[in-house]
Order: C-alpha cells, then sequence, then structure tokens
C-alpha cells in the first residue's frame, strides 16, 4: 500500500476535502455513527492512500478522472421529480427511488412487506434504529478497503437501504432500489445497500442505476450482503449511467456454510467504470456465481475486478464475464481465485470472453489462480477475438443479410450471459437493452 503522500497533492485533496466538507450538507439529521463513519472513511483513505495508475490494481486504468473531478455533494433534503420507474416492468416486494443522491419518497413503496423482512432508509434521516447491526458493517467495510476510493466509498453514504430476512422467511418479489442522476451538475452520490440473509431464508435485491444524458458526477456505490447457513441471495446491478458520468461500485460479501448466492452486473453506461467484487465463503458447501456482461462503446472504460477467497471446504464458485466492446473502448478484467489450505474440495471456474467490434477497441483480461490446497479443482481462461467468421458465413450463405447475421451473432454471444439472470423481468429488460445498444454499434462499427 502507498501512502497518501505519493498521490499529487491536488488529487488527494480535490475528493477528500469534499467528503470533509460535507457536514450538514449529507448528513442533515444522521445519527452520530454515520458522521463517525465518514471521518473514519476520510482517515483510512489518508492512511492508505487514493489510487494512481503506479499501482498494481489500477495499471490499466487511469483514476485521475474519478479523482479529480469538481464535484459538488447532494443538496440537502428530499428529491422530487418523474418517476424513474415508470416503464420499469420488474413486480418488486419494495420500491426505493434516490434521485441526485437524495430520497425520493413520492417514488418510493414499503408497504406490505411480509412479516420477517425490515427495510430501512439509511443515510436519509428517516432510517429506523440499524446501527447495532449496520455501523460494524461499515466500520468492516472501511478498514477492509483496498485503496482510499474504496474507503470513502464505504463510509461517506449519502443514501442508502438496510434489508434484513429473518431465519427461513420467503421474499418472494425482489426489492428494488433506483439510483437516478437528473442533475446537470456533477453530482458526487454514494449509495449504500446492505442485505442480510437470515439461516434457510431466501431474498433478492436489484440496483438499477440510470441517468438522463447530460448527467455528470461520480458514483461511489457499495453493496455488503451476508448470507446464513442454508439460505439463498441474489443481487443484481444493472447500470446504465450517462455517458459523461463515472461509477465505481464495490460488491462485499460473506457466505456461511450450505449457502448459496447469485450476482448479475450488467454495465452498459459510465464514462469510467470500475466494478469490484470481494467475495469470502467462509463456510462449507457454499456455491457462489458471478455473471456479468459489459458493453464499452465510444471511449467508455469499463474494469471489472473480482476476488472470491474459498475458505473452507467442499465450495463451488464460478466466474462468467462477457464483453462486446465497439468504437475506441476499452475493457479491463481481473479475477482472481484464493483457496486456502483447509479449503480442500473447491471447484471454481473463471471465464473472461470479449468480441471486439472494432480495431481500435482494446480488452485486457488477467486470470489468475492463487491455491494453497492440493485436492481441488479449479480452471480459468480468457478469449478476445472478433466475430467468427465462418458462423456469419454460414448464415449469409442461407440468406440471411450481413448487418442482420452479425447482430444474431452478437445477441447468441452476449444472451448466454444475459440468460444466466434469475428475475425474469430483469432478464427482459437487459435483452431489450442489449439488443438496441449492438445494433447501433454495429451500424458506428460496420
Amino acid at each position: 500500500m502507498k501512502g497518501a503522500t505519493e498521490t499529487p497533492q491536488h488529487t488527494a485533496s480535490t475528493l477528500v476535502e469534499l467528503v470533509e466538507r460535507g457536514g450538514a450538507a449529507i448528513e442533515g439529521d444522521a445519527p452520530s455513527w454515520l458522521r463517525d463513519a465518514r471521518a473514519m472513511a476520510i482517515e483510512r483513505a489518508a492512511a492508505i492512500g487514493l489510487p494512481a495508475k503506479t499501482d498494481e490494481e489500477w495499471r490499466y486504468t487511469d483514476p485521475k478522472p474519478l479523482l479529480e473531478g469538481q464535484f459538488s455533494l447532494p443538496r440537502p433534503g428530499a428529491h422530487e421529480g418523474d418517476d424513474p420507474c415508470e416503464h420499469m416492468e420488474i413486480e418488486a416486494s419494495a420500491r426505493i427511488v434516490f434521485i441526485d443522491g437524495r430520497l425520493a419518497p413520492e417514488h418510493c413503496r414499503l408497504s406490505g412487506l411480509p412479516s420477517g423482512v425490515e427495510v430501512s432508509l439509511v443515510g436519509t434521516g428517516e432510517e429506523a434504529d440499524v446501527e447495532e447491526r449496520l455501523a460494524p458493517i461499515v466500520a468492516q467495510g472501511i478498514g477492509g478497503a483496498r485503496d482510499g476510493l474504496e474507503a470513502l466509498g464505504a463510509g461517506l453514504i449519502t443514501g442508502g437501504v438496510f434489508v434484513r430476512v429473518d431465519a427461513g422467511v420467503t421474499l418472494e418479489k425482489p426489492i428494488v432500489v433506483v439510483f437516478r442522476a437528473e442533475d446537470g451538475s456533477p453530482v458526487l452520490s454514494a449509495p449504500h445497500i446492505t442485505l442480510i440473509v437470515g439461516e434457510g431464508a431466501r431474498a433478492s435485491v436489484i440496483e438499477d442505476h440510470q441517468g438522463s444524458a447530460g448527467a455528470t458526477g461520480l458514483t461511489l456505490g457499495r453493496s455488503e450482503v451476508r448470507v446464513a447457513k442454508g439460505a439463498h441471495a441474489e443481487h443484481a446491478m444493472l447500470q446504465r449511467e450517462a455517458p459523461g458520468r463515472h461509477h465505481v461500485s464495490t460488491l462485499r460479501l460473506i457466505q456461511d456454510a450450505e449457502s448459496h448466492f447469485h450476482s448479475d452486473r450488467i454495465l452498459l453506461g459510465g464514462a469510467v467504470t470500475r466494478n469490484n467484487i470481494h467475495a469470502t465463503l467462509q463456510g462449507e458447501s457454499c456455491e457462489a456465481v458471478f455473471n456479468g456482461l459489459y458493453t464499452p462503446e465510444e471511449r467508455q472504460h469499463h474494469d471489472s475486478h473480482i476476488r472470491v477467497e474459498h475458505m473452507a471446504p467442499g465450495c463451488n464458485s464460478r466466474q462468467y464475464y462477457r464483453g462486446i466492446l465497439a468504437d475506441r473502448s476499452r475493457a479491463v478484467f481481473t479475477g482472481r481465485i484464493y483457496v486456502k489450505d483447509v479449503a480442500q474440495q473447491t471447484d471454481a471456474i473463471q471465464s473472461n470472453s470479449n468480441l471486439l467490434l472494432s480495431d481500435a477497441a482494446q480488452a485486457v483480461a488477467k486470470p489468475q489462480l492463487e491455491i494453497y490446497a492440493d485436492d481441488v479443482r479449479c480452471t480459468h481462461g480468457a478469449t478476445s477475438g472478433q466475430l467468427d467468421a465462418d458462423a456469419e458465413f454460414y448464415l449469409r450463405a442461407r440468406g440471411v443479410p450481413e448487418r442482420v447475421a452479425k447482430l444474431l451473432l452478437l445477441q447468441a454471444f452476449a444472451g448466454e450471459n444475459i440468460d444466466r439472470i434469475e428475475n425474469e423481468a430483469l432478464r427482459s429488460t437487459v435483452h431489450a437493452l442489449a439488443d438496441d445498444r449492438l445494433g447501433a454499434a454495429l451500424e458506428r462499427n460496420a
């Protein structure tokens, strides 16, 4: 880890000073533990330093746009505006909406939750008393941050949601949380979601990050998921931010024995996007799936960093990430499977595949294995290339027009990961978004 002095002073101060002077502007009547979390995050960021391109984990992604922007904090008070869920067809147990980092209560629906399910708002001045359960999780996230940017995202919390599902309870429909950027000014928002699923329970949360075409600024998002013994949890994130907005998100997962977890990360928007996942399979016989699709275009940059730690015997994990890159875009995938010496009979697969629609597009893949047990089955692989000329010829030889043939091949490539999305309505939404995006990309890269 580097010290803060290794980062140019103006770079370090721009973001940290913004958080320091936030005060009442972001907290209002926030409880003392939230103020303490912000102070702890600033201290941690100063101790370990903000990321620089000289860091190995940021080698292929320049963090300067994330650190040097003249961002503004969300304005105090509730935000009112058009309903960003107007055309959303996902049936939800509860729906929470934030616009430009502030709660939009007129678009929220929290009534009708089944017994044994708690949903509380965080950082809004309206949260229930969740300090005893949430403060240790936030502190642990700040303390375990790998760089100062992650620490600030873990502790700032401009708004978020705490979800707890009691043991044995099944939440039939997902909880949907929408974060929308509309303001033309460069707003810095730090949304936070915590999902705690009790023993033998089932629950799912869907995050939807969206924005108007002219939105700018930075999202520092964080999701904390705890899955108890025998529980099933799903977490999906649809990132369709505006082209001028940056997005950094971190998913931190801890699983107990015999639990199941499924993650979907769909990255469609943003200027610079950083997708961090840190998963700890700490109980025996866990199962975890990490499914992702990214489709950068123009000069977008999408970077995914995944670390899955197998800490107990008999656990299975799967990483399936695919990208379709157009124009002068760039994508980075760094995935690591870590197997502790006691984690015998680990079964882990990591796969990253990329299609390049342009000679100017670039894909960087760094699959990694770190294994200290001897009775394991771990594989990894990464490929990058262009559309299969033989498959295209086969379709065209049967009368399929060139553009349609290419689009069918792209849809098949992306569809393998889209079809892994467990929520049917979200899966349909992503299919439609991807089809529109890929069709437009083909036109530009013909």
